[in-house]
């Protein structure tokens, strides 16, 4: 699927940019709409843009310790609710408090709606899940039990601010 770039303007009047794959730019431009962003510009990125940006960039969207604790609480209180993951995903999305959680919420999303595991999708974005925070919601996914895996990270984050490799 090809990666866009883009820049925009949020619902707040802020100028936002990211990168987002999509089918087609036109999916590209329904998928912004709808998380309160009107695009201004959009490009595609090549194929050797990607890779070195993800090469320098150590992977993905950076989203802060304490917005990680609040996606993990959240998508735990949905998926016990019995909310399908793609669902609950989305629904992140569209609360999410900064363009990065958005573009990162959108970016597993879509991973997931491709056939990815929760948890290989959530590794797209090294900077923001460290292998532990992998380990156990892939543990979660193989045995049924996600949203209570979801709740015992939510604690353990909590409890433990540095929660790394």
């Amino acid at each position: 699927m090809p990666e866009f770039k883009y820049e925009g303007v949020d619902r707040q009047g802020k100028r936002v940019k990211g990168q987002l794959n999509a089918a087609t730019e036109g999916d590209l431009r329904v998928l912004l709409r709808g998380q309160g962003i009107r695009p201004v510009r959009i490009g595609q990125v090549s194929l050797i843009q990607r890779d070195l940006g993800s090469l320098f960039s150590g992977g993905g969207t950076n989203v802060n310790p304490e917005e990680v604790l609040h996606f993990t609480r959240q998508l735990q209180v949905l998926i016990g609710s019995g909310v399908p993951l793609v669902q609950a995903l989305d629904i992140l999305a569209d609360q999410a408090s900064s363009a990065n959680l958005r573009n990162l919420c959108v970016g597993v999303k879509n991973r997931v709606s491709e056939g990815s595991f929760l948890w290989e999708a959530l590794s797209a974005f090294p900077k923001s899940f460290p292998r532990l925070y992998l380990a156990l919601v892939r543990a979660g996914e193989s045995s049924g039990a996600l949203d209570q895996m979801l709740r015992r990270l939510s604690e353990l984050k909590q409890s433990n601010s540095d929660f790394s490799d």
